[in-house]
């Protein structure tokens, strides 16, 4: 189940980067970039549920609580994730990395991160 929960967790790493690429070539471009942030985390949170959609059933869960497990665990690698990439790939300051998660400030990534964590209890319970 662990290795399940990885490999869950790369799918979600490989689409939200895929979509923060997009955001930066193609909607900084052609919108604001508040607006370009809403439209990329509109895009993040049907991804995320078509993600849990498909691999919630392959992880073959029976309660809430494993569903909350997965969800929690995901959010936790996804923040893992974002600080080290921030970090050491962008040699982005702490400052800036705690600003990517500032919704007083216009960003986005908090919610997502709220929404990695219920969006398989949501699919469990609902589909």
């Amino acid at each position: 189940m662990i290795l399940k929960i990885i490999l869950g967790f790369i799918l979600i790493a490989f689409i939200e980067t895929l979509n923060g690429i997009f955001r930066i070539k193609v909607l900084n471009k052609s919108f604001s970039k508040r607006l370009s942030k809403f439209i990329s985390f509109i895009l993040g949170s049907i991804l995320i549920f078509l993600i849990n959609l498909f691999y919630i059933p392959i992880l073959g869960i029976s309660s809430q609580e494993e569903a909350f497990f997965i969800g929690f665990t995901w959010a936790l690698l996804m923040i893992l994730y974002d600080v080290f990439v921030g970090k050491f790939m962008f040699k982005m300051s702490w400052e800036n990395i705690a600003d990517d998660f500032d919704i007083l400030k216009g960003n986005l990534l908090s919610l997502g991160i709220i929404l990695i964590v219920f969006m398989p209890i949501f699919v469990f319970k609902y589909f």
